[in-house]
């Protein structure tokens, strides 16, 4: 496995060899002690590459300056991430990534190692520089002292990832939230009321009315034409999550990230309202946890870019800008590009229209309700934020 990390420096000179050499604690060690080899190299034009090799651990440092391309995409994905996590519009930690003249893109395999060897080089090189380090989400002094990082998760050490047979209930259980707010779509008063009235006996007959939690409970049960606008479409939203718990338990196909699900196929292929369990759900099993794990952190990736976006709508280079936030190459694997930003309807999402991209998000945030919940991050559905 690569480990990526950055130093934004506002020196404009170059680092020599012999800086490398020295942090790498060449200058102590002898050839028979393990000491690391350095080599330098130009790979294009503006660009200084240095490569630092021990005989089981690799470092090459890609050295850009003012003027690149490399820099210009760095300063903007760092900026917009710094300003992302602070709410100081004049924190220190924006103006000193702001005063960068020199980027150091590291990439060091397969790890940085549990002898220290990597980070010593990175904070050596960085102390060197004057810079900031980006590692992991987070903005480091070249002393490793933190400036900026994520919020830590919530703790869910009292949870435990819910069987299949628990998710065949909430997908039902939203399947009924969802049904319910359509039927405030319905022409004939008549006909929403005696559908209203089956869906009901169906829950009851399906002993399902305890998964539905207190708000979906009263939005189920609430006669017809007493939701309000509103509430009917954040209630129909849930049908992506649907679809998530669908997928998930291998029923129905999971859409692109920008597509909404259609919820009549997956209230199908989960046989809601049938006299008898659906075909697919017989013996439910749910895919493999790390494939769950995997998908989650895609709609991680593409979630995090949607919010970027609409608090700073701006292009990005989404590999860099996603090194940056801590998120792994592998987050975005199998997400389009175009423009080397995240696309959206064929389009680069710095030229999407406006409501397609609100559209999206509303899609990323339902979806990654669900994924997280299926991680077991609370065991209330209702309780776990898809926002943030």
């Amino acid at each position: 496995m690569t480990d990526l990390a950055t130093i934004l420096s506002p020196r404009a000179d170059e680092p020599t060899a012999a800086t490398f050499r020295g942090c790498a604690g060449g200058d102590d060690a002898g050839e028979d002690d393990g000491a690391a080899e350095v080599a330098v190299e130009r790979p294009g034009p503006g660009v200084l590459r240095v490569r630092v090799v021990w005989p089981d651990l690799a470092v090459t440092c890609d050295v850009a300056g003012a003027g690149t391309e490399v820099l210009r995409r760095r300063l903007s994905a760092a900026l917009a991430y710094v300003r992302e996590m602070s709410t100081d519009p004049a924190d220190p930690v924006a103006a000193r990534v702001a005063a960068a003249r020199q980027v150091l893109e590291w990439r060091v395999d397969p790890g940085f190692d549990d002898e220290g060897r990597a980070e010593r080089l990175l904070l050596g090189v960085a102390r060197d520089r004057g810079g900031v380090v980006l590692r992991t989400g987070r903005v480091l002094e070249p002393g490793g002292a933190c400036l900026l990082a994520p919020p830590p998760p919530p703790p869910d050490d009292d949870v435990t990832p819910p069987t299949a047979a628990r998710v065949v209930r909430r997908a039902l259980a939203l399947c009924a939230v969802v049904w319910r707010a359509s039927l405030e779509q319905e022409k004939g008063r008549r006909r929403a009321e005696r559908l209203h009235a089956d869906l009901l006996a169906w829950l009851d007959a399906r002993a399902l009315t305890g998964e539905l939690e207190g708000p979906e409970r009263a939005l189920v049960a609430a006669p017809i034409g007493a939701l309000t606008r509103q509430r009917a479409i954040d209630a129909s939203w849930r049908s992506e999550g649907l679809a998530v718990l669908g997928w998930a338990l291998e029923a129905c196909a999971l859409p692109p990230h920008d597509e909404q699900a259609d919820p009549h196929a997956a209230t199908a292929a989960l046989g809601f309202l049938d006299d008898g369990p659906a075909p697919a759900l017989a013996a439910p099993r749910l895919r493999p946890a790390g494939e769950l794990s995997a998908a989650a952190r895609r709609l991680g990736g593409v979630h995090w870019r949607l919010r970027a976006f609409m608090q700073r709508p701006r292009a990005l280079d989404l590999r860099a800008a996603a090194a940056t936030a801590g998120l792994a190459p592998a987050d975005l694997d199998g997400l389009p590009l175009l423009e080397g930003d995240l696309a959206l309807r064929g389009a680069p999402i710095g030229r999407a229209d406006p409501d397609v991209v609100g559209e999206c998000a509303s899609i990323a945030v339902e979806r990654l309700r669900a994924m997280r919940w299926l991680l077991g991050l609370h065991e209330r559905y209702s309780e776990v934020d898809g926002s943030e």
